[in-house]
């Protein structure tokens, strides 16, 4: 897959993906929101800074697994 020039991919994959990749870039979003509201950064000196993006991503992380844990078990209370 890495030598060829196209990635073969049908519809519903490219579906998938464009969902999944919206449904991580609304995380980021809404964390780095609420995260940095208070401050006046603009989003490019957030990712630039590895102080701030290390702790956004640990926080995207946990939001993604608190995702997949209720998606497997629907009975687990959202907080």
């Amino acid at each position: 897959m890495l030598n060829k020039h196209e990635v073969g991919l049908s519809e519903d994959d490219k579906i998938e993906l464009s969902r999944i990749g919206l449904e991580i870039a609304e995380i980021v979003y809404t964390v780095a929101e609420s995260r940095f509201a208070s401050d006046n950064k603009g989003y490019l000196a957030i990712f630039r800074n590895i102080t701030d993006v290390n702790p956004l991503t640990n926080e995207v992380m946990q939001e993604l697994e608190r995702r997949d844990a209720q998606t497997e078990n629907p009975n687990i209370p959202t907080v």
